[in-house]
Protein backbone atom coordinates (compact mmCIF):
# COMPACT_ATOMS: atom_id res chain seq x y z
CA UNK A 1 0.00 0.00 0.00
CA UNK A 2 3.01 2.46 1.36
CA UNK A 3 4.60 1.59 -2.39
CA UNK A 4 1.36 2.30 -4.12
CA UNK A 5 0.74 5.59 -2.52
CA UNK A 6 4.72 6.19 -2.97
CA UNK A 7 4.19 5.98 -6.74
CA UNK A 8 1.40 7.88 -7.40
CA UNK A 9 2.42 10.86 -5.39
CA UNK A 10 5.62 10.31 -7.43
CA UNK A 11 3.43 10.31 -10.15
CA UNK A 12 1.37 13.42 -9.33
CA UNK A 13 4.87 15.25 -8.51
CA UNK A 14 5.82 14.44 -12.13
CA UNK A 15 2.33 15.93 -14.00
CA UNK A 16 2.30 19.00 -11.51
CA UNK A 17 6.08 19.96 -13.19
CA UNK A 18 5.73 18.94 -16.04
CA UNK A 19 2.80 21.44 -16.24
CA UNK A 20 4.10 24.23 -14.85
CA UNK A 21 7.36 23.98 -17.03
CA UNK A 22 4.46 24.07 -19.82
CA UNK A 23 2.75 27.01 -18.56
CA UNK A 24 6.47 28.88 -18.38
CA UNK A 25 6.85 27.89 -21.87
CA UNK A 26 2.92 29.25 -23.16
CA UNK A 27 2.56 32.80 -23.81
CA UNK A 28 0.24 34.92 -21.46
CA UNK A 29 -2.55 36.71 -22.70
CA UNK A 30 -1.13 40.10 -23.99
CA UNK A 31 1.83 37.67 -25.53
CA UNK A 32 -0.63 35.74 -27.72
CA UNK A 33 -2.28 38.92 -29.39
CA UNK A 34 1.24 39.76 -29.95
CA UNK A 35 2.25 36.99 -31.40
CA UNK A 36 -1.68 36.50 -33.44
CA UNK A 37 -0.58 39.85 -34.74
CA UNK A 38 2.95 39.01 -35.53
CA UNK A 39 1.32 35.82 -38.18
CA UNK A 40 -1.29 38.40 -39.38
CA UNK A 41 1.36 40.70 -40.27
CA UNK A 42 3.69 37.10 -41.98
CA UNK A 43 0.77 35.89 -43.89
CA UNK A 44 0.20 39.31 -45.14
CA UNK A 45 3.65 39.55 -45.97
CA UNK A 46 3.65 35.86 -47.58
CA UNK A 47 0.82 36.43 -49.49
CA UNK A 48 2.14 39.65 -51.21
CA UNK A 49 5.16 38.06 -52.26
CA UNK A 50 3.13 35.45 -53.74
CA UNK A 51 2.78 37.41 -56.88
CA UNK A 52 4.26 36.47 -60.69
CA UNK A 53 5.36 38.74 -62.61
CA UNK A 54 5.94 38.69 -66.47
CA UNK A 55 9.71 39.70 -66.81
CA UNK A 56 9.77 38.91 -71.11
CA UNK A 57 7.43 37.77 -73.49
CA UNK A 58 7.77 37.49 -77.25
CA UNK A 59 6.42 35.98 -80.65
CA UNK A 60 9.68 34.69 -81.19
CA UNK A 61 11.86 32.78 -79.00
CA UNK A 62 13.59 30.38 -81.23
CA UNK A 63 16.52 31.68 -80.56
CA UNK A 64 16.27 31.69 -76.57
CA UNK A 65 14.42 28.21 -76.86
CA UNK A 66 12.90 25.56 -78.38
CA UNK A 67 10.25 24.40 -76.56
CA UNK A 68 9.56 23.29 -72.92
CA UNK A 69 9.72 25.08 -69.26
CA UNK A 70 12.69 25.58 -68.20
CA UNK A 71 13.16 26.92 -63.67
CA UNK A 72 16.12 28.97 -63.10
CA UNK A 73 17.53 29.93 -59.73
CA UNK A 74 20.64 30.90 -61.02
CA UNK A 75 21.66 34.65 -62.23
CA UNK A 76 24.29 33.06 -64.09
CA UNK A 77 22.19 30.40 -65.96
CA UNK A 78 19.09 32.81 -66.98
CA UNK A 79 21.92 35.90 -68.37
CA UNK A 80 23.39 32.73 -70.64
CA UNK A 81 20.18 31.42 -71.87
CA UNK A 82 19.35 35.07 -72.65
CA UNK A 83 22.51 36.11 -74.55
CA UNK A 84 21.33 36.16 -77.86
CA UNK A 85 18.80 38.76 -77.47
CA UNK A 86 21.72 41.50 -76.43
CA UNK A 87 23.20 42.91 -74.06
CA UNK A 88 20.35 45.80 -73.89
CA UNK A 89 17.52 43.30 -73.46
CA UNK A 90 19.24 40.84 -71.51
CA UNK A 91 19.82 43.08 -68.80
CA UNK A 92 16.47 44.76 -68.84
CA UNK A 93 14.98 41.19 -67.83
CA UNK A 94 17.85 40.50 -65.39
CA UNK A 95 16.62 43.74 -63.96
CA UNK A 96 13.17 42.38 -62.94
CA UNK A 97 14.75 39.54 -60.85
CA UNK A 98 16.14 39.14 -57.38
CA UNK A 99 17.24 35.77 -57.53
CA UNK A 100 17.55 35.79 -53.73
CA UNK A 101 13.60 35.96 -53.50
CA UNK A 102 12.68 34.71 -57.03
CA UNK A 103 13.34 32.26 -59.84
CA UNK A 104 12.73 32.42 -63.62
CA UNK A 105 10.60 30.23 -65.22
CA UNK A 106 10.40 30.08 -68.44
CA UNK A 107 7.40 28.80 -70.53
CA UNK A 108 7.61 27.92 -74.62
CA UNK A 109 5.19 25.69 -76.03
CA UNK A 110 6.85 25.78 -79.25
CA UNK A 111 6.37 26.67 -82.62
CA UNK A 112 2.94 27.17 -83.61
CA UNK A 113 1.23 27.96 -87.45
CA UNK A 114 0.07 31.48 -87.40
CA UNK A 115 1.63 34.48 -85.17
CA UNK A 116 -1.33 35.75 -82.99
CA UNK A 117 -0.98 32.63 -80.39
CA UNK A 118 0.13 33.69 -77.10
CA UNK A 119 1.65 32.94 -73.88
CA UNK A 120 -0.44 33.43 -71.01
CA UNK A 121 -0.57 33.12 -67.45
CA UNK A 122 -4.01 32.34 -65.82
CA UNK A 123 -3.21 33.47 -62.16
CA UNK A 124 -1.32 36.35 -61.20
CA UNK A 125 -0.12 34.32 -57.58
CA UNK A 126 1.18 31.34 -56.73
CA UNK A 127 -1.28 28.73 -55.44
CA UNK A 128 0.24 26.59 -52.82
CA UNK A 129 -1.24 23.43 -51.69
CA UNK A 130 0.86 22.05 -48.87
CA UNK A 131 5.00 21.59 -50.01
CA UNK A 132 3.71 22.23 -53.16
CA UNK A 133 3.23 25.73 -55.82
CA UNK A 134 1.30 25.65 -58.41
CA UNK A 135 1.52 28.02 -61.52
CA UNK A 136 -1.13 28.08 -64.15
CA UNK A 137 -0.48 29.17 -67.92
CA UNK A 138 -1.68 28.20 -70.86
CA UNK A 139 -1.26 28.68 -74.69
CA UNK A 140 -3.75 30.70 -75.90
CA UNK A 141 -5.25 30.88 -79.86
CA UNK A 142 -6.56 33.34 -81.52
CA UNK A 143 -9.88 34.39 -81.89
CA UNK A 144 -11.77 32.72 -84.57
CA UNK A 145 -13.19 35.57 -86.86
CA UNK A 146 -14.32 33.70 -90.13
CA UNK A 147 -10.89 34.63 -91.83
CA UNK A 148 -8.22 32.89 -92.98
CA UNK A 149 -5.33 33.60 -90.57
CA UNK A 150 -1.73 34.24 -92.17
CA UNK A 151 0.19 31.09 -92.19
CA UNK A 152 3.86 31.98 -90.58
CA UNK A 153 5.60 30.14 -88.43
CA UNK A 154 5.91 31.93 -84.84
CA UNK A 155 7.82 30.51 -81.71
CA UNK A 156 5.73 32.19 -78.35
CA UNK A 157 7.23 32.26 -74.94
CA UNK A 158 7.26 34.41 -71.36
CA UNK A 159 9.38 34.61 -68.73
CA UNK A 160 7.78 34.71 -65.76
CA UNK A 161 9.88 36.02 -62.12
CA UNK A 162 8.43 33.62 -59.28
CA UNK A 163 9.08 33.50 -55.52
CA UNK A 164 11.24 30.95 -54.27
CA UNK A 165 10.00 30.48 -50.69
CA UNK A 166 7.13 28.95 -48.77
CA UNK A 167 7.16 25.34 -51.15
CA UNK A 168 9.28 22.56 -52.05
CA UNK A 169 7.61 22.04 -55.11
CA UNK A 170 6.62 24.01 -58.45
CA UNK A 171 4.05 22.40 -60.62
CA UNK A 172 3.72 23.82 -63.88
CA UNK A 173 -0.57 23.13 -64.84
CA UNK A 174 -2.81 24.07 -67.82
CA UNK A 175 -5.69 26.06 -67.45
CA UNK A 176 -7.49 23.23 -66.49
CA UNK A 177 -5.25 21.76 -64.34
CA UNK A 178 -3.89 19.45 -66.06
CA UNK A 179 0.21 18.91 -65.12
CA UNK A 180 2.76 20.22 -67.97
CA UNK A 181 5.90 19.65 -65.45
CA UNK A 182 7.00 20.39 -61.96
CA UNK A 183 10.56 21.05 -60.53
CA UNK A 184 12.21 20.80 -57.14
CA UNK A 185 12.45 24.12 -55.41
Amino acid sequence: MKIATGISLGLSLLLVTGCTSLRSILPSGNDNQSSTGNLTRKVAKDAASSSISAVYSSKDCRSISRGGFIWITDEVVLADLLAPLGAASANAVMDKLNFERRGALVVDFGEVPTPNFNVRLMRERLQLDGSKAIVQVDLVKPPANGKRNVQAVTHPCSIYAIPRTGYSTLEVQSELGDVFTSFSN
